[in-house]
């Protein structure tokens, strides 16, 4: 939840710069509260972890509907798993995107995955270093702020 929370105004300011752009979220059913409130996101696909066979036929899924489409660009914000890196394969080998963007990692595969590799700097702040993935797409990492979005989540409780 944290993780969508924190890169939302990244992705607002993709929306700001790219009007026309398209933006799918995949991930976790438990998020759709915090995703419903958030406006950023285009389209939403939720992975549902709370039996194996929900979330296979789940996947299975969703790998259709990603199918259907034609990504141009993949960003995988998540810095822990590999599942997200295998899943952002399996995208890859559908839609094949320029660029594909993640975490630099010390697994070999994962970094095999990706066209452009950001460090994970433990040093800084999660939303500057997704400020920093999504700076490759040429956005002004400065004008990033979390502001908008405390304001739709506070009118979102109201």
């Amino acid at each position: 939840m944290g993780t969508i929370l924190l890169a939302s105004p990244s992705v607002r300011r993709i929306k700001e710069k790219y009007p026309a752009a398209e933006i799918t979220l995949l991930t976790l059913s438990e998020n759709k509260e915090l995703c419903s409130i958030l406006h950023s996101f285009d389209k939403k696909l939720y992975l549902d972890l709370g039996n194996p066979i929900k979330f296979i036929t789940g996947y299975l899924r969703i790998l259709c509907i990603i199918r259907k489409e034609h990504y141009d660009t993949i960003i995988d914000l998540e810095f822990i798993t590999n599942f997200s890196a295998l899943t952002t394969l399996l995208i890859t080998i559908f839609s094949q995107p320029k660029p594909v963007i993640g975490f630099d990692s010390p697994v070999r595969w994962r970094n095999a995955v990706y066209s452009h590799k950001v460090s994970f700097d433990h040093s800084r702040h999660i939303s500057k270093i997704f400020a920093k993935m999504f700076a490759i797409l040429r956005l002004d990492s400065n004008t990033i702020s979390l502001d908008k979005d405390q304001e739709e989540l506070l009118h979102a409780a109201d």
